[in-house]
């Protein structure tokens, strides 16, 4: 009887000890890992490289996105835009009703970061220049790396989950001209095949004090062989069918 009880506490011991360094060794991963892994879960380096551009209808609005983070978004809530956001060249420009403007501080942060991070397939590879490691959070069952990130004015938080290295959460926080505390919160929901990549068929955008919207992803398509001029102007020009990402690479003009 003696004998059982300590092999009994013998093997309480032990898993004791090997729990602690179980996590020790989740805390240890790199930054570089992190990226890495991450990347592979969105199909690879390789295939996400063959992106030039993405392009997807979310709530009343059509969102294209280039490799270089350029974003172009076209809302409104029949066949003619009434709203149309671009990012290019540095700047982030908006036409509504004909009347066009330079959006700059938190709207123009806000739409930079969205054209890096759909431009990515909603991945780190836009984000991987700049990103610290800020360790293993937990939240409740949940287990997230959190990295971080500035575009000015703006501090971006990405939180990737422990389980299989997809975006889980972006987080974005800033202060208002007035001084006032800014916070939008996207939450991703499972990645998804799609179009021979792995993206979120959908994601929740909350901001603190305002109630929270879904967005569902639909109409994806890759690699459309857009006029050159397509990310330059603040038009709505229709552009042609779509490329499977198996098909040839198109030239860039």
């Amino acid at each position: 009887m003696r004998n059982r009880q300590l092999v009994a506490l013998a093997a309480i011991i032990s898993t004791a000890a090997v729990l602690p360094l179980f996590g020790l060794a989740q805390e240890k991963i790199s930054l570089k890992d992190v990226i890495e892994k991450n990347l592979q879960a969105s199909g690879g380096r390789e295939k996400l490289a063959q992106i030039q551009n993405i392009s997807f209808k979310a709530g009343n609005a059509l969102y294209y996105a280039s490799s270089s983070g350029e974003l172009k978004l076209l809302a409104g809530k029949g066949s003619v835009p009434t709203e149309i956001v671009l990012v290019s060249g540095g700047k982030v420009q908006k036409s509504s009703s004909g009347q066009i403007s330079d959006l700059t501080g938190i709207p123009g942060a806000l739409n930079q970061i969205l054209g890096k991070l759909f431009g990515g397939a909603f991945s780190l590879l836009k984000f991987e220049g700049g990103l610290e490691f800020r360790g293993l959070k937990t939240y409740g069952p949940e287990k997230l790396y959190h990295l971080t990130t500035k575009i000015e004015p703006l501090e971006v938080g990405l939180f990737v989950r422990a389980e299989d290295f997809f975006l889980k959460r972006l987080v974005l926080q800033g202060k208002t001209p007035e001084g006032d505390k800014y916070e939008v919160n996207y939450d991703f929901a499972p990645f998804e095949e799609a179009e021979g990549l792995k993206l979120p068929p959908s994601w929740f955008s909350s901001q603190v004090g305002t109630r929270g919207t879904l967005f569902e992803l639909s109409e994806i398509k890759i690699n459309q062989p857009l006029d050159k001029d397509f990310f330059s102007k603040l038009d709505a020009m229709d552009p042609p069918p779509a490329r499977s990402l198996t098909s040839a690479p198109n030239e860039k003009t």
